[in-house]
């Protein structure tokens, strides 16, 4: 069964991200693992995948807990028989503060939030993508550690940390026929970030669907641009 589907799995697919690049990769024939943490999630995601059968199956997973990304991943491989593509969209912000008056527990919710997850998922695909000599991994990073961190060091720290596994993953697994991508928009054109900053000008923030078509390119193509940090602002 394997030798003739595409397997992939988006990680954070209820977000606003997440859900449009399963969306874009069903849409294109592909099996879709859809990742989601929160039980509430699943029946959101049942109703908006619906159309799509049993190419689209919902997974429930603590992305900081390796043993839950270790059964996740092995259920999607045992129904699929392989697992081509990871994306990962598990992410989020804290800032507004310096960083001395940043806490632990900041600290670890970031953490939580980005690198420990994209660990995580890679822990667990690798084996698979090296047992099928083939796989391509595609992580949601930041402008934000390229550039400027201040006023929100935790986040750049994190989001910094997930580049450095990619850039680090993108060599020592290049033989093996994987390939390592990260995409680092600036602010992403959502709802949910319209309806946190409505007096801010709009013009420069990054449409979704320009991350769909990286993702889909990536996920079918682009094996030479393997280790590549691909940057995304919107223009004015």
């Amino acid at each position: 069964m394997s030798d003739t589907l595409r397997v992939a799995c988006v990680a954070g697919a209820s977000g606003s991200v997440g859900s449009e690049i399963s969306r874009g990769l069903l849409e294109n024939g592909w099996h879709v693992g859809l990742l989601y943490r929160s039980a509430r999630h699943q029946l959101d995601l049942r109703n908006r995948f619906a159309k799509y059968g049993d190419r689209a199956m919902p997974v429930q997973v603590n992305a900081t807990v390796s043993s839950s990304v270790q059964q996740a991943i092995q259920r999607i491989e045992a129904e699929w028989g392989a697992l081509h593509v990871l994306v990962n969209a598990i992410g989020g912000w804290l800032g507004g503060k310096r960083l001395h008056e940043h806490t632990d527990a900041e600290l670890n919710r970031m953490l939580d939030m980005d690198l420990r997850p994209a660990f995580h998922l890679m822990q667990a695909v690798l084996p698979v993508m090296l047992r099928q000599n083939r796989g391509k991994i595609i992580h949601f990073v930041s402008l934000t550690p390229l550039y400027d961190g201040a006023m929100s060091a935790v986040y750049a720290a994190s989001k910094a940390g997930v580049i450095a596994l990619t850039r680090a993953a993108a060599k020592e697994y290049r033989a093996d026929g994987i390939q390592v991508y990260a995409l680092a928009p600036g602010t992403i054109d959502t709802e949910k970030n319209r309806q946190a900053m409505p007096d801010v000008d709009r013009s420069t923030w990054v449409p979704v669907r320009e991350l769909v078509e990286a993702a889909l390119f990536l996920a079918e193509g682009g094996d030479a641009l393997s280790g590549t940090v691909f940057e995304f602002r919107g223009v004015k």
